[in-house]
This record gives C-alpha cells, sequence and structure tokens, in this order.
C-alpha cells in the first residue's frame, strides 16, 4: 500500500486533535470555563483520537498491501469527520485570537456551541473506530511512543552544497548536437530538429546546456524557450515568443499581426534559436502551420528550432526533421552522480559494504539521471546500514519499473513532507514554483509546524522542506537570484504524474467546466475561460482549504468558503474586495497582486489569522490594520515616493517578517520609530521619506543594528525633482547636512548583504561604512553595494577588503575626483607587507557612472607580489565620466569591457593585464589606440571614437560593428586585422 494523501490528512488531523488536548494553555480551567467545556469530555477526545491514531498507523505499516474498497471508504468518512473537528479546532483558534484583539466583547454565540461540537466529534470518532475494527484493521501497540517519535523526528537542518549544472557523462552528446545542429551543410532557411527519449532521461538538461554552449551563443542573437507539453496551439506559441523577447504578452489572437507587429520587428535581421520543451503533438496540420508561419519572418537566415519529446513519432511530423535520439546513462557515469549526492559531506559513511549496497541501488535505476539523482539525494539522510539495505529491498520489489523507483523517495518522506509535495500538483506542468511564496503557502494550510523543543520559525521549516525535495530533484532547474539564493524551481513531468496521484485527487488544477460537483477536492485551482461566474458546489465549498480563482468573483459564493486557508484571485477587472471576506475566519494567505484592488476594506482586519498579504499596489492600509497580529508577510510590488505615508501604525505587527516599503512621514504620524519593534523583518527593505528623520538619535528608533534577517536595506533621501516642493521649507534648508548624522544612526547589522544609498546629501559617509574606524567592518557579509546621487561626497568608502563583495555600482556622484588607494583599502593605504593581501577578492562587477568631475583612478599603491587586485573582475562599465582618462593596469580576468560618454578618456594603460572577451567603446573622441593585448577578444563594438586611427590585429574575433570613427584605416586593411572565418564572422563597418 502507498501512502496517498486522505491518509496523510487523516493522521494529521487526529495529531492536532491530541496537540489540542495536551495543550496546557488551552486546557487552563479559566479558558474551558468560560468556553463551557466539560474536562471529561476533552479527555475521552484524546482517548478516541489515539484510538483512531492507532488504526491509521496500521494502515501505515502495511505498505505493500493494496487498499480494498473497504478500507478506502473508511477513509474517506474519517478524513469527512477530520474536516468537521478542524474546522471546530479552527473556530477556537480564532475566539482566542478575536480576545487578544478585542478585550473586552463578550462571548459569542458560536462559541457556546463549542461544547455540544466537541460531543458530536466524540460520538463520530467513536463510531468511525468501530468501522475500522469491523473491517480488520488492527489497534496497533505503543501507538503513543510512536506519535511522540513522530512529533519529535528532526528533518536534517541542513544539505549540502551540490553544483547543480555539474552534468555527468553527457559533454559528447551536447556537442554533437551542436554540431549537427549548427554548423553541418543545411540549405534550409529554418531547420528542426528532435532530442527523443523516454522521460527522466534529461532532454530539457541537454537542451539548457545547448543553449549555453559557447559556440551557440556566438552564433545565435536571440534564444527563445517555450514548454509546450500536451497544448500545441500555434497562436499560443508565437505569444510567448514575443513574452520571451519583450517579457509582455500581448495575447493577440491574429498570426499576422503577431508577426508582423512584434515577431518581424524583433527578429528582423537576426538569427534565433526556439526550443520548444516537451512536446507530444502529433497532428502534422499544426507542425506545418507553425513551420510556415515562422519562416514568414524576416530573419538572416539560419534560424533553429529545437525539440525535446519524448516520442518518435513527433519527431518525424516535420520533413527533414533531424532526430536524436538520447541514451541512457552508463552504469560508471550513474554510480558518479549517485555517489556524489548521496556521500556528500555529512551524509552516509563510505564504507564497503555502503558502497555495496549503493552501486546495487543505482543499477535499479536504469541510467536514468532524474531517478539516480533523487535516490542519491535521498540516501544522504540514511546513515545506517540496515536503512539502505531496506532501500535496496525495495528497488528490486519493483524490478525495472522507474516511476516506481521515484516513488521511494516519496514514500520515506516524513508525512509532512509527503503533504507539501502532494499540494504542489495544484499548479500546472512546468509552473515556476516561487520558493517563497511556496512556503506560505505551506504554512497557510498548516503543513509547517515548528517542533516545541527547536526555536525555528515556520518560514525556516519551510525553507528546509524546500531544499530537501531540492536535493532530492523532487524540485529541480532552480533560479537564482543575485545572491545565488534559489528563487524558484520546476517538478519534473514524473514527479508531477506522482504528486497528482498521491493526492487522490484532493489536489486540482482544471478548467471550471470540468468540475465534479461531487469532487472530494480541497486545494483548487480552477480557471474560468468563460465570462459569468464559475458554479461551485456548495459541497466542495463546505471543505474547501485553496482556492486559487482566475475569473470572475462571487461575492455571495464567497461567504460559503467557510474553511478557507488560501484564496488567490487573479483577473484584473476585480476592483474591490467584497463585503464577505470578513466570514474567511480561517484565512491565512490572501493574494490579490493580480488584481486592480488598491484599498482594503476595514473588514479586512478581523482576519485575525491572515498570515501572509499579497497585493499589487496599495494606496492606504485601513485603520485598524494593527489587528492582524498574525501577519507575517505584507508583500506589495511599489509604492509612490511621495509625503503621503501608508502604513500608519505598522510597528503593531511584531511578527512580520516581510515588508519591502516603508516611508517616513512628518506629517501623517508615520515615524521611523514604527519600525524598532519589528524584530522579525527579513528579505529586503526600502526607507523612503529619510529628509523627514530630524537626527542620529531618532534614526536609532529603527533599531536597524538589531535585525539580524535582513537581506538587504536601500536608503532614499528626497531626489532633486522632489525635493523642489521643499524648497521654501524653512526646517528641512535649515537641516539638509543633517544627513551624514541620520545615516549614522541606520547602523545595520553585519549579516546585510546587500545596501543602497540614494540621494544622500552628506559630505561623507558614516563611520560604520570605513575601515578605519571599524576595523571589524559591519558591512563584512555585504555582496551587493550601489551608491546613486550621493553628490554631497568627495571620497568612495573603502570597499577593497570586503571579502564577499561580487558588485559595486557607483552611479552620480559628482563631487568624486579622485578614486585613490583608500578605495582599496587600508593594506592598499599602508602597505603590503609579506602578508599576502587580495584587494577585493570576489567583486565580478563595478560600474561607474555620471561622475563628470572624476580626473583620476589610481592604481592601488603598494602593489607587489605579496598584493592581488581585482583577482575576479569580470565586468566593467565606465559611462558619462567625461574627465576621466584611462582605467587600472592590473585588471587580469576582465572579459567585458564598456566605455562611453567619456569625452577625456584618452589612452590605455601599456602593461595593461587583461582577457577581454568583449570590448565596447562609444563617445570617447581623445582615444587614439586600443590595447595591444587583445588576442582574446571575440566581439568589438566602436562607435563616434573620432580619433582611433588604428586597431591591433584581433585573431580570435567573431563579430565587429564600427560606426563614426572616421580616422581609422579603411576597409581592405581591416580585413587583415580581422581574418575571416567561415560564416560565423560577422562585420558590420559604417563610416559616416
Amino acid at each position: 500500500m502507498m501512502t496517498t494523501l486522505p491518509l496523510i490528512i487523516a493522521k494529521e488531523m487526529m495529531s492536532k486533535l491530541l496537540s489540542f488536548t495536551s495543550d496546557e494553555e488551552i486546557m487552563s480551567q479559566s479558558l474551558l470555563s468560560s468556553l463551557g467545556f466539560k474536562e471529561e469530555e476533552l479527555k475521552r477526545l484524546q482517548q478516541t483520537a489515539e484510538m483512531v491514531q492507532a488504526l491509521l498507523f496500521y494502515v501505515s505499516a502495511k505498505k505493500r498491501i493494496q487498499w480494498n474498497e473497504s478500507v478506502r471508504t473508511w477513509l474517506k468518512k474519517l478524513n469527512d469527520v477530520a474536516y468537521d473537528a478542524d474546522a471546530v479546532l479552527e473556530e477556537f483558534n480564532y475566539e482566542i485570537l478575536r480576545r487578544k484583539v478585542e478585550i473586552n466583547r463578550k462571548i459569542g454565540e458560536v462559541c457556546q456551541q463549542f461544547p455540544l461540537k466537541i460531543t458530536s466529534i466524540n460520538k463520530s470518532l467513536d463510531e468511525i473506530y468501530k468501522q475500522g475494527t469491523q473491517i480488520g484493521l488492527v489497534r496497533l501497540q505503543g501507538v503513543k511512543s510512536l506519535v511522540a517519535n513522530v512529533q519529535h523526528t528532526q528533518i536534517p537542518p541542513t544539505y549540502p552544497y551540490v553544483d547543480d549544472s555539474k552534468v555527468w557523462g553527457r559533454e559528447a552528446e551536447v556537442s554533437e548536437i551542436v554540431d549537427q545542429l549548427f554548423f553541418r551543410e543545411n540549405d534550409e532557411d529554418l531547420s528542426f530538429m528532435a532530442i527523443v527519449g523516454i522521460g527522466g532521461l534529461g532532454k530539457t538538461t541537454i537542451a539548457q546546456l545547448v543553449c549555453n554552449h559557447d559556440k551557440v551563443v556566438r552564433h545565435i542573437d536571440e534564444t527563445i524557450w517555450i514548454t509546450v507539453s500536451e497544448d500545441f496551439d500555434v497562436i499560443r506559441i508565437l505569444n510567448e515568443m514575443v513574452q520571451s523577447l519583450t517579457g509582455k504578452n500581448p495575447r493577440l489572437s491574429n498570426v499576422d499581426e503577431i508577426v508582423k507587429n512584434e515577431l518581424g520587428g524583433r527578429l528582423k535581421g537576426k538569427r534565433y534559436l526556439l526550443v520548444l520543451d516537451d512536446v507530444c503533438n502529433q497532428d502534422p496540420d499544426k507542425w506545418d502551420c507553425l513551420r510556415k508561419t515562422l519562416l514568414g519572418i524576416d530573419t538572416s537566415g539560419g534560424s533553429k528550432i529545437m525539440v525535446t519529446t519524448r516520442s518518435q513519432h513527433v519527431a518525424s511530423m516535420v520533413p527533414h526533421f533531424s532526430i536524436y535520439n538520447l541514451g541512457r546513462l552508463s552504469l560508471k557515469e550513474s554510480w558518479s552522480m549517485f555517489k556524489q549526492r548521496a556521500f556528500a559531506d555529512g551524509g552516509a559513511t563510505e564504507t564497503q559494504n555502503m558502497l555495496d549496497i549503493g552501486r546495487e541501488i543505482v543499477k535499479r535505476c536504469w541510467g536514468l539521471p532524474l531517478a539516480t539523482k533523487a535516490l542519491g539525494g535521498f540516501m544522504y539522510s540514511k546513515k545506517s546500514e540496515t536503512e539502505w539495505r531496506l532501500i535496496l529491498r525495495d528497488c528490486l520489489w519493483y524490478l525495472t519499473d522507474t516511476n516506481k523507483v521515484l516513488e521511494i523517495c516519496y514514500e520515506h518522506l516524513p508525512s509532512s513532507l509527503q503533504h507539501c509535495f502532494a499540494f504542489c500538483s495544484i499548479f500546472p506542468k512546468d509552473f515556476d514554483l516561487e520558493k517563497s511564496n511556496l512556503i506560505q503557502l505551506w504554512m497557510a494550510l498548516g503543513l509547517i509546524r515548528p517542533p516545541k523543543n527547536i526555536d525555528w520559525s515556520m518560514e525556516n521549516i519551510g525553507n528546509n522542506y524546500f531544499g530537501i525535495l531540492y536535493f532530492n530533484s523532487m524540485l529541480q532547474y532552480a533560479k537564482k537570484d543575485e545572491f545565488d539564493s534559489i528563487t524558484s524551481c520546476k517538478m519534473h513531468d514524473l514527479f508531477h504524474d506522482l504528486a497528482q496521484y498521491k493526492s487522490n485527487n484532493y489536489c486540482s488544477n482544471l478548467e471550471a467546466s470540468h468540475l465534479n460537483a461531487d469532487s472530494d477536492v480541497v486545494h483548487l485551482s480552477l480557471i474560468s475561460s468563460l465570462r459569468g461566474i464559475p458554479k461551485i458546489s456548495m459541497k466542495i465549498c463546505s471543505r474547501l482549504q485553496t482556492l486559487i480563482l482566475k475569473g470572475d468573483l462571487d461575492g455571495k459564493l464567497l461567504a460559503s468558503f467557510k474553511c478557507l486557508r488560501v484564496l488567490v484571485l487573479e483577473n484584473y477587472s476585480i476592483t474591490e474586495l467584497p463585503d464577505s471576506i470578513e466570514m474567511l475566519k480561517y484565512l491565512r494567505y490572501l493574494n490579490i497582486s493580480k488584481t486592480s484592488i488598491f484599498v482594503l476594506p476595514n473588514n479586512i482586519t478581523k482576519l485575525y489569522n491572515l498570515q501572509t498579504l499579497k497585493l499589487r499596489w496599495v494606496h492606504e492600509v485601513p485603520e485598524n490594520f494593527g489587528h492582524l497580529i498574525n501577519l507575517r508577510h505584507f508583500c506589495f510590488g511599489s509604492i509612490v515616493e511621495s509625503q503621503d505615508c501608508m502604513l500608519i501604525g505598522i510597528g503593531r505587527l511584531t511578527n512580520l517578517r516581510t515588508l519591502p516599503f516603508f516611508t517616513v512621514n512628518r506629517d501623517m504620524g508615520c515615524h521611523i520609530e514604527e519600525l524598532g519593534s519589528l524584530d522579525n523583518l527579513s528579505g529586503d527593505l526600502t526607507i523612503f521619506g529619510l529628509e523627514h528623520v530630524e537626527n542620529c538619535g531618532e534614526a536609532k528608533c529603527a533599531n536597524l543594528s538589531k535585525k539580524s534577517h535582513l537581506r538587504t536595506l536601500r536608503f532614499c533621501w528626497a531626489t532633486p525633482r522632489l525635493a523642489m516642493q521643499f524648497r521654501n521649507d524653512e526646517r528641512l534648508n535649515n537641516k539638509v547636512c543633517n544627513d551624514e548624522d541620520v545615516l549614522e544612526g541606520l547602523e545595520p547589522h553585519s549579516n546585510l548583504r546587500g545596501l543602497t544609498i540614494e540621494s544622500f546629501a552628506g559630505g561623507k559617509f558614516p563611520s560604520w561604512m570605513m575601515v578605519e574606524s571599524q576595523p571589524s567592518s559591519l558591512l563584512s557579509n555585504l555582496v551587493k553595494i550601489r551608491l546613486s546621487n550621493c553628490n554631497g561626497c568627495e571620497e568612495i568608502p573603502p570597499l577593497g577588503h570586503l571579502q564577499y563583495l561580487k558588485v559595486v555600482k557607483i552611479v552620480g556622484m559628482g563631487n568624486v575626483k579622485v578614486i585613490g588607494a583608500e578605495f582599496y583599502g587600508k593594506h592598499a593605504a599602508g602597505g603590503g607587507g609579506a602578508v599576502e593581501v587580495t584587494m577585493f577578492p570576489a567583486l565580478k562587477e563595478l560600474i561607474l557612472k555620471q561622475m563628470p568631475s572624476l580626473e583620476k583612478w589610481s592604481e592601488a599603491v603598494h602593489q607587489s607580489s605579496s598584493m592581488s587586485v581585482f583577482p575576479c573582475l569580470q565586468k566593467l562599465k565606465i559611462k558619462m565620466c567625461s574627465s576621466l582618462k584611462t582605467v587600472p593596469s592590473h585588471l587580469p580576468l576582465l572579459r567585458e569591457l564598456i566605455i562611453s560618454g567619456c569625452n577625456g578618456f584618452s589612452y590605455f594603460p601599456i602593461n595593461l593585464q587583461a582577457s577581454i572577451f568583449e570590448l565596447s567603446i562609444s563617445g570617447c573622441p581623445n582615444l587614439s589606440c586600443l590595447p595591444n593585448n587583445l588576442k582574446t577578444l571575440v566581439k568589438l563594438h566602436l562607435e563616434d571614437c573620432n580619433n582611433l586611427t588604428n586597431i591591433p590585429c584581433l585573431p580570435s574575433v567573431s563579430e565587429v560593428s564600427i560606426s563614426g570613427c572616421t580616422k581609422l584605416i579603411g576597409l581592405s586593411t581591416l580585413t587583415q586585422v580581422f581574418p575571416l572565418r567561415g560564416g560565423n564572422f560577422i562585420l558590420k563597418i559604417v563610416v559616416s
């Protein structure tokens, strides 16, 4: 018997009942008596729940016995009772919260019904227990210890870092596909290629590697990726092509309009690679329509279509379709992949017995990368030889069924994680699962419950859950942010199929017309393609916990969803929340970010359980917003940077973790000390209106130095444009120079990873940014810093000592004349000595922009064999620095150099150390020659460099664009500088 969602839900509900009856606060005599509870009824509830729990453990223990119909029916009845019981507990919990907020309110009529409802639940559970024993279920002995073990089982807090970009044994295949697709003779203007193989072979991964291959990057102007699956609709594909190129889906319905108005202009004269992933279409007419449509785009020729599919028949749909059959991994390659994960640091010990068992397990993965990675990640958490032998036994049981091998990873997860995994089936295949959002949904549904004996937040446990699913390859294709943190993943089709099967129809994603009135669905994503209100039966309404509605909203129907925990509305025609929203007392997650709702009704403040609230924009919050005492994540897309304050009283929400923006306003009672009590803030925070903060003491009231979970901070004073309105404000004019004092008081915690300072009018930066005054820098963990429009400062703060700093952006510092030795840190200024010193050890990108007074950028003063500068710098951009004459010489790994609008730039250092791949110089009229050592240069762009007279030999260049360089030598000589090498060379010269 395999574990499906009905069994998991039943076990979780019994555990919840037992927790309820053992909670000391809930069981206090004063609270019980005020609600009319009888102690004997609660003891009876505990005993009955334990008896039913014992039967459930018996059912779970019989793993390979298929459920008969009587067991399925019994579980269904138990779940019906469980949902009724859950509703009573939710009412009870709401009453406790209401009393905390509405201190002097009397007990409501609903609360007076609690004792009767508990009695009813007891009777129902008694009957369920009797029915279970009648169909042969046995009460497993020692259930109390089993429950205790379940409740105290700890999931490993961390998993090792594994380079997920590492692909085993596929280098030859990737190279062969690249050569076959791009570099073999082909007269077709548009050629097709299919990568064919069974599910789990890694077709999508191979396609991604092809797209990122150096030869392809140089050959192709645009790469477009579309996941097709079963919906092969030409108009949809064309619209998504536009979305890939522009970021916006035009949702046009006319093919000619899409081609002429959207794709034609953006792809004209370009070569593109279109990837159609996971294609199932076997209709030749649709393929013919797509091919003819794409041929109608005026490109430069040589564009490619790459398809991944499980079907040989799909690959034969298009004439001249080149087919690449992807094979399985060898046993050696599979073993390397498995071993990397299973025996990573902190995992299983590499004894000979464990290695032997591991090799046998790998044989049962049948050369499938997905199964191998999944089992390797799963085995990491199994430390004993006994556990490994049990897994091997399960693998042998399933013989050659690879889908069942994946099921092993699911079956051995803790039940809470099984529920989290199965819930993901509510989303369509290939859906981007945003990490933070998914964790918030799990929290809202009660799938994350912190152990009582460990001080972990729900977010930390959810992050851990996500990490386990990712390490086990149940989530993959990760996207990462600038701090190398995973932001989203996708679920492989095979695992999505498994999640759907395990959800047992409790999770559904479907069109409104396909919704069955008798469905057992609990978590529903409903798409209403027709105008009008979708019809949902009262049976579904009464038990639904999640509703993602893509269509019109019926306010009256909304009141029927009394058990709803999660509500997501996606329809931009919705402009307001109905009054019935206050009826959703158990609601913990409300997402209206894809509507046109900008104002929240006051009755939303009665949703005391609400943990997550997401809006597109917010202009104001209700008067009693502080009543949302459980709110942890308040997310909104943007906020108007003006005097109007939107977040009065936000300081009462002491559980708040996410707050993207806060505006200080002197008139509206929105003071910076509101942030002082929000010690749990995490993620990214922008503070606007800092011109309204009086002094250092007031700034310290924000208590930023104690907010250890904040990842980035952005400090914003009024921009010069907005400052015009304060010109006649004597109070503000008298305090222009207090910016230094205020910034000093905004000292952050040392965990900070990103810092932005905008429109700071002070003459110097605070002590916490200066190495000399803070030997142990408060910015020691900084990864990215941006200084924008800090025009009062004459010096850039020292940054060279920061070992994790990867990105520095300095924009609009008009008073800086010299970037001196101080910029590199105290070692550069004070001598390197015999100790080896590296300055800017991790810096990869440096941008200097709009610095008109900058005349000199000095070398690090004490350069020696023991000193290294910019060892990792790959990208340097210098724009609109009109007085700067040259750059430092030591840039050993520089790959991309862009210099633009620098009128004074006249030469490169003779001893320039760099390995430049891409060089772009524009608007530099005083530059007469390029560096000599450009042997690695691949792309060259020169524009409006009127004094440039010659170019050195560039043996590796493949793309050149020259315009407006009037003194440059003639075209006949340029062909000697750029030796032509076949069809991959692009030369564009415009002399004017």
